[in-house]
């Protein structure tokens, strides 16, 4: 049967404020002509396309298999540690893993900073979990906002100040734009899984990660709460990585198992460099 993806406006508590520059138009004025003088060094930084000392976010843990000839690597990107954390899964998943040769990195909340995303493909992961909140084109970190920060790429609306209700705390938020323009280099056939709500409801950042280099990218169409998209997904690396699965029939047997999503009609896809969405 032909599944119809639908875009379904259901997490109205998530608030983004973009165009933060009048915001912070005073500080502008007077760190513009420090971003021009530190703009030389930060190209050349990007184009050496190396992860120094000062760029590195040490994983909160690291994972390794046992006397494994190989070196594929992973990440658990955990910002909903901050609210949701649910560490069943987080060892479920790690080991999993692990028992398939890959070493895992696991970085939790704290340090999923807006330099995090930024260097992320130097890691060169082949599997990616970003287990965070998302919009419908943007990715929470776990750093908080403030005006000072970021601020070229504040103007730009690279990165932006979001929450997920009105009485919480702001923190950054990575839009499709930073995947394109900031990331340093590239990935190299990485396996991208955001758990996170409206995922796959506009094809934006699923595309700006395929433009990067990812083979595939995973997500929703619609809301999940932190539950329902952990069970999911573990039962999607279950079939996808350790049961040895094509990706598409792993996400047909996890929604066969799942039932559709709490909200709605919210379906598990996925996008490739084909440029368009599989809905199993």
């Amino acid at each position: 049967m032909k599944v119809e993806n639908k875009c379904l406006v259901t997490e109205p508590r998530i608030r983004v404020e973009k165009g933060n520059g009048r915001i912070v138009k005073a500080i502008l004025l007077t760190l513009i002509l420090i971003m021009s003088v530190l703009s030389a060094f930060f190209a050349y930084t990007i184009l050496s396309g190396q992860l120094s000392d000062k760029d590195f976010v040490e994983p909160t843990s690291q994972y390794k298999p046992e006397n494994s000839t190989t070196n594929v690597k992973a990440a658990i990107v955990d910002q909903l540690s901050l609210t949701f954390s649910n560490q069943t899964f987080i060892e479920a998943t790690t080991n999993a893993l692990v028992q398939e040769g890959y070493t895992v990195d696991y970085f939790n909340g704290e340090r999923v900073t807006v330099e995090l995303y930024r260097n992320l493909p130097l890691y060169e992961y082949k599997l990616i979990v970003f287990r965070v909140h998302s919009g419908y084109d943007f990715l929470f970190t776990g750093e908080k906002y403030t005006a000072e920060s970021h601020v070229q790429e504040q103007l730009t609306d690279q990165v932006l100040k979001v929450q997920v209700s009105s009485d919480a705390e702001f923190y950054f938020g990575i839009a499709a734009g930073f995947i394109r323009q900031c990331m340093r280099s590239n990935f190299t056939d990485t396996t991208v899984i955001l758990m996170g709500c409206n995922t796959l409801c506009w094809p934006d950042m699923a595309y700006a990660f395929i433009e990067r280099g990812a083979s595939a990218v995973v997500g929703w169409t619609g809301a999940v709460n932190s539950s329902y998209t952990d069970e999911a997904t573990s039962i999607l690396l279950a079939q996808h990585v350790t049961g040895k699965m094509p990706l598409e029939n792993a996400i047909s047997e996890t929604m066969k198992e799942m039932g559709i999503g709490p909200h709605d009609e919210t379906r598990l896809g996925y996008y490739t460099r084909e440029a368009k969405p599989h809905f199993p």
